[in-house]
């Protein structure tokens, strides 16, 4: 054959080739598992596989960015799976069946606190609080979910699933919370390293980026009334404010938070309300899922757009925003081709409102006792960090430089998505509880376990993708804030369901076993398995697959089998003679999962 053919192992390596949606998630969901329960109708047992890793099942069944499904293997036949709208058919009906969580926190003396009842504080909370820690969560606004009930519309993400999860997931354990308490205001967060054997700071981004131009100075009459940032227009929105936007709305930005902006403008009264972005369509953060869902709604996008200021009347109303016709560029430090301004291009896009949606910093004005050479001397280790102004975290420990205390989620790595800062946070309680020496947070390891042979639907490989109904545009007027997704079914969750490859199958040959008589060869559909000689496999690895050297067959040394290509069919096993074939699953899963879902081998 020419070529060294690499022989995987059954680790990290071997998941990130084979369970790409795992491996691609940020906090490790045990994605195929849980599919597999949806297809055989155990609900509750697929939320509980869920909750384990996604802590609230249904608000990323909703909400998710869905990294899994980019490199989902079912792409190379057609669509990817539907793994977010599946996370979903597992909460929509299987929240009430799951088992239900009783309280752990305070069996051990150590005591933690969080500042921030976000997604990445609640995800910490419920890891250390499974682990048995004392938790108490310090939340600033008046609700714990952050910006899950602040920032996301209910159109989006209804209120009561976040708030049923949150008790249910994680208030249920045993953790205590303080609302409308700010550290830094009303407690020092001095006082929490004192009063706490470690404190994790998941206190999110909620510092409005200020509208600038391309030189990065503050635009003209930015400060103007009507003009509004993009997490006041949402939190306002979202707690019910009544905002007289007017007719017309302008918002600028091409991210999650410029489409909930726009699309709550249109529900806010707005007759035509638009985003303005400086790119393409191509650049955009915000996902062709959320654009197809604006274009109902009677919302535009202007493109290749950039603000040069705020245009007032002469009785100082507002007028407009003047802007810029761009062109793409070079790319810039994003990845992103740069938007270069076409000078003389200039036009008012006339509205009675603009929104800057450009995107949120950390605030770190409240713990400001712990930053700045003449507060040093309380922490003399805490030393000026690299390429922010925040504290210097070690990315290996989670930890700052003052000892015990630890940064989680977007306040350390700044604006991201929902499940990333929940990634995030796993991590941070992983490294405080080893911090603390008690080693009660498990760590994800793979596992291998034989089975029986897979079972896929007849034609599983012709079944389309299954889309959720939606609200329809003349509804979403008479309803505008109730949800617009309706989910799939139960008929529909089962389809999808039986789409997946079941990349953890995997075939294992034992070469005590193995006559390498090439039956398998002969047998296999994809001629996916070959007998291949010493010389073409790669001698730097080793693993499941071994070397199969016989004396009396020295042409071939050993099999190969393409795990890329191979569909999981089982005519190898059925053919192989001396029975050297069969089935096992390998899982990426904690310690402790067998104690949060009964263990199913097939």
């Amino acid at each position: 054959m020419g070529n060294k053919f690499e022989v995987a192992a059954g680790d990290n390596l071997w998941l990130k080739k084979n369970v790409n949606c795992q491996f691609n998630c940020p906090v490790d969901t045990n994605v195929p598992e849980y599919i597999e329960k949806i297809k055989q109708g155990k609900y509750g047992e697929a939320y509980e596989i869920n909750r384990y890793s996604n802590v609230l099942v249904g608000v990323l069944g909703r909400i998710c960015t869905h990294p899994c499904e980019e490199i989902c293997r079912r792409c190379l036949i057609d669509e990817p799976i539907a793994i977010r709208d599946l996370k979903r058919v597992a909460a929509d009906f299987g929240f009430r069946d799951a088992r239900k969580l009783g309280k752990k926190a305070g069996t051990l003396k150590t005591r933690v606190a969080i500042v921030g009842g976000g997604p990445a504080g609640l995800v910490t909370a419920r890891d250390l609080a499974e682990a048995g820690h004392g938790v108490m969560i310090y939340e600033g606004m008046e609700r714990l979910g952050g910006q899950m009930w602040a920032g996301i519309p209910d159109y989006r993400l209804p209120r009561e699933i976040t708030d049923a999860e949150i008790e249910a997931n994680v208030l249920a354990l045993g953790i205590e919370y303080k609302l409308n308490t700010y550290v830094g205001r009303d407690v020092k967060l001095t006082d929490l390293m004192r009063d706490y054997d470690a404190v994790v700071i998941a206190a999110g981004t909620y510092k409005e980026k200020a509208l600038t131009n391309s030189k990065g100075k503050p635009v003209e009459n930015s400060n103007h009334p009507k003009v509004v940032g993009g997490l006041k227009f949402m939190s306002d929105y979202n707690r019910g404010v009544k905002v007289d936007v007017g007719k017309r709305v302008a918002v600028l930005g091409g991210g999650f938070t410029a489409v909930d902006c726009v699309r709550s403008a249109v529900r806010l009264g707005a007759d035509k309300a638009a985003m303005l972005y400086r790119r393409t369509i191509d650049e955009m953060s915000a996902t062709e899922e959320e654009i197809d869902l604006m274009e109902p709604e009677g919302i535009e996008i202007k493109f290749l757009v950039s603000p040069t200021r705020i245009v007032l009347n002469e009785d100082g109303t507002l007028k407009g925003v003047e802007l810029m016709v761009n062109k793409l560029g070079d790319p810039d430090s994003s990845g992103r081709r740069r938007a270069v301004e076409i000078e003389g291009s200039e036009f008012v896009y006339e509205c009675d409102t603009v929104v800057v949606a450009f995107g949120q910093d950390m605030d770190l004005s409240w713990c400001s006792e712990l930053l700045g050479s003449k507060r040093n001397t309380q922490f003399p280790e805490l030393k000026k960090a690299k390429g922010w102004d925040g504290l210097d975290r070690d990315d290996k420990t989670f930890m700052t430089n003052i000892p015990g205390l630890f940064l989680a989620g977007d306040f350390y790595s700044g604006a991201s998505s929902v499940v990333q800062a929940m990634g995030d946070a796993h991590k941070a309680a992983l490294y405080l509880d080893r911090w603390l020496k008690t080693d009660r947070v498990p760590e994800m390891k793979l596992q291998s376990i034989p089975i029986q042979r897979p079972r896929f639907a007849h034609g599983y490989d012709s079944v389309t993708r299954q889309h959720m109904d939606l609200m329809t545009p003349a509804t979403r007027r008479k309803l505008p804030y109730e949800e617009v997704e309706l989910g799939l079914t139960r008929d529909q969750g089962a389809t999808e369901a039986s789409r997946c490859l079941l990349c953890q199958h995997n075939i294992d040959i034992n070469p005590d076993r193995c006559i390498l008589c090439s039956m398998c060869v002969d047998a296999c559909p994809y001629n996916v398995l070959y007998m291949i000689p010493a010389q073409d496999l790669d001698g730097n690895k080793t693993g499941v697959i071994p070397s199969l050297s016989r004396d009396v067959q020295t042409e071939y040394s050993g099999m190969l089998l393409d795990e890329k290509r191979c569909i999981r069919c089982g005519m190898c096993v059925d053919a192989c003679p001396t029975e050297a074939i069969s089935f096992i699953k390998i899982l990426n899963r904690a310690a402790s999962y067998d104690e949060l879902v009964q263990k199913s081998p097939s």
